[in-house]
């Protein structure tokens, strides 16, 4: 009996130093952690000029056993690539190994627990066998690319009100967006005395719910997470949180179209099991920096405790 294969997309919009790119790892390196595969990728040319960035993050799942991808490092880890590695076979419990290539690489080792004797393999690998190949071909097809597609975000998370709409453009009507309040006024704003609050663009990305354009729509406000941490610098992670909390309450209550107004319609997928709240608190330990740990901990809990309206 073949395996099925679900993707989870997440889109991340926000401004240089906010701390996208950040979010974005954290995302993957959980949900590689949880036995997903992932492709990501970030917009980060911009990120020392304060410009937009955009972060891609692709989550491949299987409705078989969680798969152990022990060998298959994030795509953030910059010093070792999975392509760079030398070479390996991948390892069916019960069965012969077989060995799988990368395109432009040496063999690629895998071990992935399965029940009937399949060959698996990485996405874009070449045929090294008939099952392989029929692999390949499967999970090429789903993940192509690491770039979300326009309108295929299941998940967009805003750092800033402006961001956010940007971005909206790959939302769809079972979309949840999880956006911050406080407004970054643009350098073309400040050089040109405009004025920008934020608050046509929350409203416009209110009337987006109403409109049926998106699901859902969860704000973060700044001034809550600079109260309870002091300062908003892990803002980032409190998004994260929020989202989490709204992704697992849509497998548990949106479902039904009942329970709090603001809960809105069920979101495409419901959720992800890939990234659940455990999971995050251990890739925060095991990814940020050991000085800041017990900070982006706690950053993690208000944005997945705190009733967000």
């Amino acid at each position: 009996m073949g395996s099925t294969f679900s993707v989870f997309n997440i889109v991340i919009s926000g401004v240089g130093g906010q701390g996208t790119v950040l979010a974005a790892k954290l995302l993957a390196q959980c949900a590689l952690a949880s036995g997903a595969f992932v492709r990501s990728a970030e917009t980060i040319g911009m990120a020392q000029r304060g410009g937009s960035v955009l972060g891609h993050v692709r989550i491949l799942e299987s409705s078989t056993p969680k798969r152990q991808l022990e060998n298959i490092r994030s795509p953030h880890d910059e010093s070792e690539s999975a392509l760079e590695r030398s070479q390996g076979s991948v390892c069916v419990p019960g069965s012969e190994q077989r060995s799988v290539r990368v395109p432009g690489s040496k063999q690629e080792s895998v071990c992935m627990p399965d029940g009937e004797q399949k060959s698996v393999c990485v996405p874009g690998s070449e045929q090294e066998s008939s099952r392989a190949s029929d692999c390949a071909a499967s999970s090429s097809r789903l993940l192509a690319s690491p770039l979300v597609p326009p309108a295929q975000a299941q998940l967009l998370i805003g750092f800033e009100p402006a961001e956010t709409l940007r971005a909206s453009s790959f939302c769809n009507p079972g979309s949840l967006v999880v956006t911050a309040t406080r407004p970054l006024a643009p350098p073309t704003a400040s050089l040109q005395r405009l004025e920008y609050d934020g608050s046509a663009q929350l409203v416009a990305l209110a009337q987006a719910v109403n409109k049926e354009h998106i699901a859902r729509l969860i704000p973060v406000n700044n001034d809550v997470v600079s109260a309870e941490l002091g300062f908003d610098k892990a803002l980032n992670v409190v998004l994260l949180g929020a989202a989490l909390a709204a992704l697992e309450a849509g497998s548990n209550q949106l479902g039904n179209g009942q329970g709090e107004k603001d809960l809105g319609r069920q979101y495409s997928g419901s959720g992800c099991t890939a990234l659940t709240y455990a999971a995050m608190q251990d890739t925060i330990k095991n990814t940020v920096k050991q000085r800041f740990v017990e900070t982006n901990l706690r950053a993690l809990e208000i944005g997945y405790t705190t009733s967000w309206k």
